[in-house]
């Protein structure tokens, strides 16, 4: 079955993947069904459309739905210093991935 997504702020097309497949194993196929390409970043609230029918692992993708999980690993400068997380930055200006229980940020 054919669903629709609307994405949230802070989300990348990889996020929205996990989000709806639960895997990247189709990252290339969803992207084509919504006629993007790898360099599109989304806009919040965009409609994608996503397969139910191809999801591999019904347990991960029903865990992500039931519990309201959002990956959102892109957020902007401003969200990200205003997220109440411990982060460790490094040397080379990037940070150690942290969670809070709903968001994860790399």
């Amino acid at each position: 079955m054919i669903k629709e997504f609307s994405t949230y702020n802070g989300q990348s097309f990889s996020d929205v993947v996990i989000n709806t497949y639960g895997s990247m194993d189709f990252y290339a196929q969803f992207l084509n069904d919504n006629n993007l390409s790898p360099t599109d970043i989304p806009a919040s609230g965009q409609i994608v459309v996503w397969d139910t029918n191809e999801v591999v692992d019904q347990s991960i993708q029903r865990f992500i739905s039931d519990n309201n999980v959002i990956f959102a690993t892109n957020p902007s400068e401003e969200e990200f210093n205003n997220l109440l997380l411990p982060r460790i930055k490094m040397e080379d200006d990037n940070y150690i991935l942290q969670e809070n229980g709903r968001f994860i940020l790399l």
